[in-house]
């Protein structure tokens, strides 16, 4: 691999890829994500897993902007599937170096434990399998997510959480039932709310509010745009969901200045 454009040049024998079955498995990350860390895996040497694609590179390989790439790269590393090193050369910056962790991360090795892998040779073992199985969580053992975007302390023996009062404080729920209500597609809900509360979860209250308001004004023109138009054309929640950055304000083409969106 050249040190500066990111090119494959290596003598494999071979035209495939190994990409780690925790990341592809891992329902907490976006279709870009996963295609960025696939990415990486076609450039990465066999022995060490390393390469260093400019974020361009990177972008052209998965069909994004260079934007979505940043984002991306900043969550796998963030959840340990990626170690970043940030790299310059006479005080000018070159492409990071991208060492690949995947299934030896912390999350990889917790995904094989649960799933009865054997870490080491990565076979299954009996024993294993016997004594950790999954675990399936209850609703009443998920804590809610915070409106605030901060942590919430340890539930409670006394189930303090899971009282309506405490349902209550939190907006997002009432916001993705707006959101269902509207979206011309009716597809997945589970799979939609879970993308809709890792975009707003995580967020300040001013900063979710700034989201929403941005989900609203590109919403209200897609619904307008789909009227009329051939359904099965029209996106699935979690892709419309997913292609869009609510920190940026949409553009003059993504706003109707016809509102549909229902006042309490």
């Amino acid at each position: 691999m050249t040190d500066n454009i990111g090119v494959l040049d290596d003598q494999r024998d071979f035209w495939f890829v190994v990409v780690d079955l925790c990341v592809w498995e891992d329902e907490t990350l976006s279709t870009v994500e996963k295609a960025v860390y696939t990415a990486l895996c076609t450039f990465a040497s066999v022995e060490g897993r390393t390469c260093w694609p400019s974020i361009s590179v990177i972008a052209k390989r998965v069909s994004c902007s260079d934007r979505s790439v940043n984002r991306a790269l900043d969550v796998l590393e963030e959840r340990g599937y990626l170690k970043i090193t940030r790299r310059f050369k006479d005080n000018a910056r070159i492409p990071s170096a991208y060492s690949i962790i995947g299934h030896k991360s912390e999350k990889g090795l917790s995904h094989s434990v649960a799933r009865g892998y054997d870490t080491v040779s990565q076979g299954v073992t009996t024993e294993c399998r016997k004594e950790l199985e999954p675990i399936e969580l209850e609703p009443k053992d998920i804590p809610p997510i915070s409106p605030k975007g901060e942590d919430r302390p340890e539930p409670s023996e006394e189930k303090e959480q899971t009282s309506p009062e405490k349902a209550k404080d939190n907006p997002l729920e009432e916001w993705f039932d707006k959101f269902w209500e509207h979206y011309p597609k009716k597809a997945d809900k589970k799979r939609a709310k879970r993308t809709f509360m890792r975009i707003f979860s995580r967020a300040s209250p001013k900063k979710q509010r700034e989201r929403m308001e941005n989900l609203i004004l590109r919403l209200t023109r897609y619904v307008a745009d789909r009227i009329d138009e051939d359904p099965k054309y029209t996106k699935n929640p979690t892709t419309w969901l997913n292609a869009h950055d609510y920190d940026e304000p949409p553009g003059e083409d993504e706003i109707l200045y016809k509102p549909i969106w229902k006042k309490e």
